[in-house]
């Protein structure tokens, strides 16, 4: 009965000690999640010369953040780079309205 008792116990450790690491490394992968956006945000100011490069970094650092301002620089980065002549559904037009 003893040994029985010593491996059920054995298994709820083993368990416990999962969700801890589970927990742990769900955490980590936040931070590391959240961090990424200001990543982004930085690439996108390193690729002002080609502003659909950019505009794609500032969208995807706008979709981890939620940060509007990204979406207000992604506009004036598409007006500067004289983008807005071409057709309502081209590629440049539609990755910058997110």
């Amino acid at each position: 009965m003893k040994k029985e008792k010593i491996e059920n116990w054995g298994k709820r450790f083993d368990k416990l000690t999962n969700a801890i690491k589970f927990e742990e490394n769900l955490k980590k992968y936040f931070r590391t999640y959240f961090e990424l956006a200001n990543h982004y945000e930085t690439v996108a100011y390193q690729l002002e010369r080609n502003p659909l490069l950019a505009i794609d970094y500032l969208r995807r650092a706008y979709l981890i953040s939620g940060n509007k301002e990204l979406q207000v620089k992604a506009k004036k980065l598409h007006r500067e780079a004289t983008l807005e002549d071409r057709a309502k559904n081209s590629v440049e037009q539609l990755l910058v309205d997110f």
